[in-house]
């Protein structure tokens, strides 16, 4: 029958001394068979056997790939000493990381969630942090990024709502923006840029349908609201504000339209330079700029026979009519209801 080890529950072959090989070993070494080596100790000698070897790059790809996608386990949930943070920090002050390597990071932690997340910053923490950056040039200053970059930046942040909404700047952070600015201007290149971006069709588009949603002025004048009320009294529906797209690509509010196709639109004797009391060959001043009476008339009528174009009928009424002669004006306002 074959010896076996003669430990308490080594079920070993036997090899020398009454012992396995791993038990005798031990005795060998220590005098102990049951005495093992410090854990510490071990590794402070296989840290220092280590030092001043460097591994070949054909190793250390051997290394990363074993290693790749495998979680730390001496790692996970462990915090770093202040000392040991320290460490790390100075250890990696001034390195920078070449491209190839800036994109295998990236694409490396593409899909994992931000350890970021959720997190607020304290104020002691925001204020360290500005003060760090102060006087430090924008790592992005000079740099441009590529189209597939804009591309990129665009998808990521399509859909998401904007950091700044509903935020208000402070009087001091307001003063700040205006005091950075001061003295400043655009060069030449950024201004035709600019230009060049708010003159596209498609922005010119966007500009005019948004401005198609919006009402101007805000609140509707007091010669409008008078119509308003001759309506309700004769109990005529109607809506305020319709918007008509004219064939000439522009976008009109009439001030009042009323089923079927009836529209009418309300003048102010200034804001139209009512034929009663202004020349056509005047010129006036409105809006800080100086405009041909007969320039606005004839954009009035423009828009009037855009209108009309539509299968539209349009009554034109003006203020003084309404001040002046209100009873003959609502029969006038009626009676064109009735065509």
């Amino acid at each position: 029958m074959a010896k076996i080890c003669s430990i308490n529950g080594c079920n070993n072959k036997h090899n020398a001394k009454g012992f396995c090989y791993n038990h005798y070993r031990y005795w060998k070494r220590y005098g102990n068979p049951l005495q093992r080596a410090d854990p510490a100790e071990t590794r402070r000698k296989i840290s220092e056997a280590g030092k001043g070897r460097k591994h070949t790059e054909e190793t250390k790809r051997k290394l990363s790939e074993i290693k790749k996608g495998k979680p730390r386990p001496d790692l996970v949930g462990k915090e770093f000493s202040k000392e040991t943070r320290k460490k790390i920090s100075e250890a990696h002050k001034g390195k920078k990381f070449s491209d190839e390597h800036k994109t295998n990071l990236s694409q490396a932690m593409k899909g994992r969630p931000s350890s970021r997340k959720g997190v607020t910053l304290s104020e002691e923490t925001k204020k360290k942090i500005s003060k760090a950056n102060k006087g430090n040039p924008s790592p992005m200053k000079g740099k441009k990024h590529t189209n597939a970059t804009k591309m990129r930046l665009s998808k990521i942040a399509a859909g998401r709502p904007s950091p700044r909404k509903g935020k208000t700047h402070t009087k001091e952070a307001n003063q700040k923006n205006r005091e950075s600015h001061l003295g400043k201007t655009h060069t030449s290149e950024s201004k035709q840029k600019m230009s060049i971006s708010q003159n596209k069709p498609e922005t010119l588009q966007k500009n005019r349908d948004r401005r198609a949603k919006q009402v101007f002025p805000k609140e509707d004048t007091k010669p409008e609201k008078t119509v308003q009320t001759i309506l309700k009294k004769h109990e005529i529906n109607f809506q305020k504000h319709f918007n008509f797209k004219l064939k000439s690509g522009k976008n009109h509010q009439a001030d009042i339209l009323i089923e079927l196709n009836h529209v009418i639109e309300v003048f102010g004797d200034y804001w139209h330079f009512n034929p009663k009391k202004y020349d056509g060959e005047s010129i006036q001043k409105m809006r800080k700029k100086e405009i041909k009476v007969k320039e606005l008339w004839q954009e009035d009528k423009d828009i009037i026979n855009g209108m009309e174009e539509q299968g539209y009928k349009v009554l034109v009424v003006w203020e003084s009519e309404l001040k002046d002669e209100l009873e003959k004006t609502t029969k006038k306002i009626l009676r064109f209801l009735n065509r």
